[in-house]
């Protein structure tokens, strides 16, 4: 096998639902970090049946998670491969789940409390779930349909990226004609330490390349980078789990981070980087107005410089720089780049012909 060449787990061979070589090893950074079997289901958006099984296979073949890390992908999953076991569908909850818009309309009347709900619920349902399960299910609904958090964001955990709405431009030194470009910004949200990059095009190498540039800007890997649905990112957009790019998760695995998308059509998921793209509206935009770079470099070098004044420039309301508190509370909290930029790989589907040749 070459080494630009990526080896997939025959499906057949995994546990309830088919897991890529890319998951499985993005499970294992994930279970070395210390990551409960749940919280890995939840970054890996997978069954946590199926990560369950994994870990008690790696806890019984008597290997360290680095010993497994650095196996070959096919040693890896002989070693690792598990029986398929069957998907079980809980009857209870496809009947709870219609009933929820109706039971929250109730809610809203006065006097109506959860335990008069439950107890109706119960009536009809004799085998439906304990009042506790019955609540949790209630209250992430009702968080999913119409809740507005307030996000606490924690240094070094996350990153935020998208693309801003409206272009920048470089200009032809033959022409003048203006030439657009997609401009790419990332934030870290607890300190708003700003990245912010013109592209050529919004096309997946652009994308991944942008990445690379974008962890050597920050000096250091997040626990998470979210974006939103965007279709570079992910493959299947679905509002609570979405199928990220295969691409996308060789970048995750190189980096030793994990990759998550926003819920579709909601902007409050990614609020950190929405203000981003309005503080560079405002803050950036305006003093690149009357520059005339001729290249797509020449802009990032003006975007370089007005960056580098936006974020050691005072923020509103506080007594720091995006820049000071990026370099006192957060700077040491990322995790080290790995040696090297993250290169994609491709998949080589080979076929066998009727004299044994490939």
């Amino acid at each position: 096998m070459r080494n630009d060449e990526v080896w997939a787990i025959n499906p057949s061979f995994m546990a309830n639902h088919s897991i890529s070589m890319l998951l499985l090893r993005r499970l294992l950074q994930l279970k070395k970090q210390g990551l409960s079997n749940r919280k890995i289901a939840n970054n890996l958006q997978i069954s946590r049946d199926t990560v369950n099984i994994y870990v008690q296979r790696i806890s019984g073949g008597g290997r360290s998670l680095d010993e497994l890390l650095s196996l070959p992908d096919d040693h890896l999953a002989s070693y690792l491969m598990a029986p398929a076991v069957p998907e079980k569908r809980d009857k209870r909850y496809e009947q709870l789940m219609p009933l929820l818009p109706s039971m929250v309309k109730e809610l809203a009347q006065p006097h109506m409390t959860r335990r008069v709900l439950w107890e109706d619920y119960r009536k009809n349902n004799p085998d439906g779930y304990a009042y506790s399960q019955f609540c949790s299910i209630m209250e992430r609904y009702i968080g999913r349909t119409n809740a507005v958090m307030h996000l606490e964001h924690k240094p070094g955990e996350e990153l935020y990226f998208d693309f801003a709405g409206d272009k920048l431009c470089y200009f032809d030194p033959a022409t003048g004609g203006a030439i657009p470009c997609t401009v790419f910004i990332a934030v870290l949200p607890f300190s708003g330490y700003t990245y912010i990059e013109a592209l050529p095009n919004q096309k997946r190498d652009q994308l991944l390349a942008a990445m690379n540039r974008m962890l050597r800007y920050f000096g250091g890997v997040p626990q998470s980078v979210t974006s939103d649905n965007m279709k570079q990112y992910v493959t299947k957009v679905n509002r609570y789990e979405p199928a990220i790019s295969e691409l996308v998760l060789q970048w995750s695995c190189h980096y030793d981070t994990t990759l998550l998308a926003t819920r579709v059509a909601s902007p409050r998921d990614k609020a950190a980087v929405e203000s981003a793209v309005q503080s560079a509206y405002h803050r950036i935009y305006p003093y690149l107005r009357n520059m005339r770079p001729r290249t797509i470099s020449e802009l990032n070098d003006c975007i370089s410089c007005v960056l580098q004044t936006f974020n050691a420039a005072p923020m509103q309301k506080k007594d720091h720089s995006r820049l000071e508190a990026f370099e006192h509370f957060e700077r040491t909290l990322l995790k080290p780049l790995p040696i090297g930029d993250f290169v994609p790989k491709t998949t080589v589907t080979a076929k066998i012909s009727p004299d044994y040749h490939a």
